[in-house]
């Protein structure tokens, strides 16, 4: 686990401006916090709409505009936060 990368990448959480950078934000410090296969059990019962989230975002990222139609599909604020909150404990 590499705790000050993961504390740079929550730090962007913290300044993201939209639930799209949040959540690449909050995953990139899963990355370097966990093995990939904790993150069902870290995510809980969203895990897979999270992580298809996240897949999209990252195909999608040589086209903005494509990227922000998935913008609707986002997790929410309050299970971002809430991941948020799990990351900072660990």
């Amino acid at each position: 686990m590499n705790k000050a990368l993961a504390e740079q990448f929550l730090t962007r959480y913290e300044e993201a401006a939209t639930r799209r950078e949040k959540a690449l934000a909050l995953y990139n410090a899963m990355v370097v916090s966990m093995p990939k296969e904790a993150f069902p059990a870290f995510l809980g019962d969203a895990s897979d709409a999270f992580l298809a989230f996240i897949k999209t975002l990252q195909n999608e990222d040589a086209d903005i505009s494509t990227a922000v139609a998935y913008e609707k599909d986002a997790p929410c604020k309050r299970y971002l936060n809430t991941l948020y909150k799990k990351l900072k404990a660990l």
